[in-house]
Formats: structure tokens, sequence, C-alpha cells
């Protein structure tokens, strides 16, 4: 008889202290769980938020870069392997690529798309629960 192997218990994405609502332009809003929801270095942030309710909490960040999508995509897939998590890309009907990360409950998907002016454009989105 053959079995499965057990699931592997993920430490949580969020852990400690539920972050600090809030929204912010052209910058990360304070407490903006960056260790969850990674940014790439050099990134011109758009705008950004943190929703909590509970321990559910609900961050986005949206950027410009001068990284091409492939390198953006695999910024996403490299974090995912550090954390242990599965990451599958995707293709939208317009075009734009996208990767979903996750493990257990915590979730963050990236759409990632070329502007007119030839910069990579990102939509970063993550859905946690914190942990202990």
């Amino acid at each position: 008889m053959t079995t499965l192997p057990k699931s592997v218990e993920k430490a949580p994405a969020i852990s400690g202290k539920t972050p600090q609502e809030g929204t912010a332009s052209g910058k990360l809003t304070q407490g903006f769980p960056a260790e969850a929801l990674p940014v790439p270095e050099g990134a011109h942030i758009v705008d950004s938020s943190v929703s909590t309710q509970g321990k559910n909490i609900q961050v986005a960040v949206n950027y410009r870069t001068s990284k091409t999508p492939e390198q953006v995509l695999s910024f996403y897939e490299h974090a995912a392997t550090k954390k242990g998590w599965l990451a599958t890309r995707g293709t939208g009907a317009d075009g734009a690529k996208n990767i979903t990360l996750g493990y257990g409950k915590d979730t963050t998907v990236a759409t990632v798309r070329t502007a007119g002016t030839g910069a990579t454009v990102v939509a970063a989105f993550g859905s946690f629960v914190a942990g202990k």
C-alpha cells in the first residue's frame, strides 16, 4: 500500500504583531510587511496599502522597475523557493504575465506587464493569516 507523505508545516509569512493599517503614495506604507510581499531593490513605488481584519491581512503594492518582466517573475520565484512555497506562472488574456505564490493560508499574486515607456509595471497583492 502506498501512502502520501505527511504535509510539511510552514511558518506563517507574517508572525507576531499584525502590521499597522495604512496607505501611501510613492513609498511603502508604514509597517508594510516586505518580508511577506517583497519588492525588488530599485523599484519605484507608485502606491501601497495594508488592511487587516483580526489575523487576516491583505497587502498590495504597485510599482515600476527597469527590470524585465522575466527578471521580476524570477525574483518572486526565488522568494517563494526560500520560503518553501509553491510558485505557478501564467499569462492573462491581455498578455500580462503573472505568478502566484503560496502555501497554506498565505498567498501572493504579482501581475507584470510592459508599459508603453518600456518600464515594467507590477501590481502585487498578498493575503496572509498572521501566526504566533
